[in-house]
């Protein structure tokens, strides 16, 4: 079983609360390199990180907001215009993706996607709740409570002998006693210390319920203001763009 490396390459909501990244999660297990969510600001953070764009074969998407999906025109642009790329990208999401994907990257580049790229595009949909297989890796996902118009979905990646949850954007849903059975590391967005907003984790709500998640470590991601004042006190441990966690 091979060491796994997590690194928060943004871990801020929509708003930059604390002046962090949008989400985008860098896992890498060999010479294996995949994303969880690729936030507008996405590929500023890679670059910073010293990360190279052409490893990464994989991006998972949660759900189409732009602050978990904006940063793939960038990427897919820079991996064309700049980087040279030759090796296929992998973009896996929730029913629609490669529909919702495409519009985007219309709506900030139009004509963009009649180019005649140097690399090939595999959109893959997951069905809800189904473990299916992606190369030598395992995806399961599973709908959350967040606006219904972003197809919203937690899900959970099984590699290299490892399992990392991440709850997406959700409100308390008993799904996520599903999403992190088991995991080694459960990523959930807490954008709040108590239910001040529809369609987003409370601390108050995470506390109650953690006796049912049946996982070691939980961190906590997506925070906004009041929750990141309050945040030094957590009993989770909170991500911070740049920090790494080995599994």
């Amino acid at each position: 079983m091979s060491s796994i490396s997590v690194q928060f390459i943004g871990s801020g909501d929509a708003f930059a609360s604390g002046g962090k990244f949008n989400t985008c999660f860098h896992i890498k297990e060999q010479q294996s390199e995949i994303l969880i969510d690729c936030g507008a600001s996405s590929l500023i953070g890679i670059k910073k990180s010293g990360i190279n764009p052409n490893n990464i074969s994989h991006i998972f998407i949660s759900h189409f907001h732009g602050d978990h999906f904006g940063g793939l025109p960038f990427f897919i642009l820079d991996a064309q215009l700049v980087q040279a790329r030759s090796q296929s990208l992998k973009i896996i999401g929730p029913l629609g993706v490669e529909e919702r994907v495409q519009t985007l990257m219309e709506a900030m580049f139009k004509g963009s996607t009649a180019n005649k790229f140097s690399f090939e595009i595999i959109f893959i949909e997951i069905e809800d709740e189904i473990i299916t297989k992606v190369d030598d890796k395992s995806v399961t996902y599973f709908p959350v409570i967040h606006s219904p118009e972003s197809n919203p979905h937690g899900l959970r990646i099984e590699l290299g002998g490892k399992t990392i949850a991440y709850s997406g954007d959700t409100e308390w849903t008993n799904s996520l006693i599903s999403l992190a059975d088991g995991a080694d590391l459960f990523i959930v967005e807490c954008y709040n210390r108590k239910g001040l907003m529809k369609f987003h984790m409370n601390y108050d709500d995470l506390i109650t319920n953690r006796s049912q998640l049946n996982c070691p470590q939980v961190m906590l991601t997506h925070l906004g203001d009041d929750m990141l004042k309050f945040s030094r006190d957590a009993a989770f441990e909170v991500c911070e763009d740049g920090m790494i966690v080995v599994l």
